[in-house]
C-alpha cells in the first residue's frame, strides 16, 4: 500500500508538474508574440498620403491606456459617395503598410478613417497585447466615426489581424446597437450612421489556433499538441468566424488558396457560414489576395531578404533599391469586386 501511495504521489508531482509548465510556457508564448510594439521597419519604404495625393486630417482617439492615432483620408477632386470606410491594419507597424488600398478606396469616393491599435505605429502602448487588442481599436475607431456625424453609413474593411479586428468588433458593435434599442442593422451611435457592411481579408478565426500556429513551426508537433490545452486557456479572444455569422451584417470575406500565414482550418473564410456572407477565393493567392501574384513574389522575396537580414545573407542596400511599389500593386478584379460589395445597396 505504501508503494502505492508513493507511485500516486509521483504521479500526481508529475501532473502538477506538467499543468504549471504548461501555463508558464503558454503565458510566455503569448508574451513572446504580442509583448512588445510594433513600429516602423527603417530599412523599409512606406508610402503615404503625399504619394498619392490624398488629404489626411489627423485623428487622435484618447482613452485609458495611451490615445490612438491615424488619419481621416479622402481625395480631393473624386466625387465622395457619403460612405466611410474604417479600415483595420494587420500585424505590422499600422496602416502606414496599407497606404496603396486606403487611397484605392478614396479613388472610389470614400472616405477613409485609419488608426493604428494600441502598441503599433502612431499609437500609445507598449505592447499589442493580443488579437484582441485589434478589437479594441476597431471599436474605438466605430466610436469615432459615428460622432463625425456626416456619412450615411460606415463599413469595415481589414486584412489578417485587421479582418480578424474588423469581424469581432462588428459583432460587438451590433450588440452593443441592439442592447441599446437602436436600429437592428447596426447603428454605431446616435448620429444614424450605421454598420452596413464588413470585408474581411486572410482574418484568422481564432487567437488560440493563430499563436498554435506559430508554435507548431517552432518546435515538435508532439510538443504543440501538450501544449494546445494551455494556450486556448491563456490566449484570449473569440471566435472571427462566429463574430461574422453574428454581426448582422453583410461580410465578405476573401481568402487566397496559397495562404502560408493563415492556414485553412484557422480561416475564418473556411469556417464562417450563413445568408449574411458572401466569400470570394483567390485560387492562386497567398495571404495578400488584393495583390497580383506578381505583387505577392516580390512580397516574398523581401520578407525572405529581411529574415536573412540577421545572418549577413543579405546586404541593407537591397532594401534601399527594392520596388516597393511592383511588391504593392494591386488586383484590380479583386479591389473592384470588393468595392462593388460595399457599395452595393444593402437591405433595410
Amino acid at each position: 500500500m505504501t508503494a502505492l501511495y508513493i507511485a500516486l504521489g509521483v504521479i500526481g508531482g508529475i501532473l502538477i508538474l506538467y499543468i504549471a509548465a504548461g501555463f508558464i510556457f503558454a503565458a510566455f508564448i503569448n508574451k513572446k508574440a504580442f509583448g512588445s510594439r510594433c513600429d516602423k521597419n527603417p530599412l523599409l519604404k512606406y508610402f503615404t498620403a503625399e504619394d498619392f495625393s490624398l488629404k489626411a486630417e489627423e485623428v487622435e482617439i484618447p482613452r485609458k491606456g495611451g490615445a490612438l492615432r491615424g488619419f481621416l483620408y479622402s481625395k480631393e477632386g473624386v466625387e465622395r459617395n457619403g460612405r466611410l470606410a474604417v479600415f483595420c491594419h494587420g500585424m505590422g507597424p499600422g496602416h502606414i503598410a496599407y497606404t496603396t488600398e486606403i487611397a484605392y478606396f478614396c479613388g472610389k469616393g470614400f472616405d477613409v478613417l485609419a488608426v493604428d491599435y494600441g502598441g503599433c505605429g502612431l499609437s500609445d502602448g507598449k505592447s499589442i497585447r493580443g488579437l484582441y487588442g485589434g478589437t479594441e481599436g476597431a471599436l474605438e475607431a466605430l466610436n469615432y466615426a459615428a460622432g463625425l456625424q456626416k456619412y450615411r453609413d460606415i463599413c469595415l474593411i481589414g486584412h489578417s489581424w485587421g479582418g480578424y479586428a474588423a469581424l469581432t468588433a462588428a459583432e460587438a458593435a451590433t450588440k452593443k446597437s441592439d442592447k441599446n434599442g437602436a436600429n437592428a442593422e447596426g447603428a454605431t451611435g446616435a448620429t444614424g450612421a450605421k454598420l452596413s457592411s464588413v470585408v474581411a481579408i486572410s482574418a484568422p478565426d481564432s487567437p488560440a489556433d493563430t499563436v498554435l500556429n506559430v508554435l507548431s513551426s517552432m518546435v515538435p508537433k508532439a510538443v504543440s499538441a501538450m501544449l494546445s490545452p494551455f494556450v486556448k486557456i491563456v490566449v484570449r479572444g473569440r471566435s472571427a468566424a462566429k463574430s461574422a455569422e453574428k454581426c448582422g451584417v453583410p461580410v465578405l470575406l476573401v481568402y487566397g488558396g496559397k495562404d502560408g500565414d493563415v492556414p485553412p482550418e484557422n480561416s475564418a473564410f473556411t469556417k464562417a457560414e450563413g445568408g449574411n456572407i458572401t466569400k470570394l477565393f483567390c485560387e492562386e493567392k497567398r495571404h495578400n489576395p488584393y495583390n497580383t501574384v506578381r505583387a505577392e513574389e516580390q512580397l516574398a522575396r523581401l520578407t525572405g531578404a529581411l529574415a536573412k537580414l540577421r545572418t549577413g545573407e543579405t546586404a541593407p542596400d537591397f532594401f534601399s533599391s527594392f520596388d516597393y511599389a511592383a511588391a504593392t500593386e494591386e488586383d484590380g478584379e479583386v479591389m473592384n469586386r470588393i468595392s462593388a460589395f460595399l457599395t452595393a445597396e444593402k437591405p433595410e
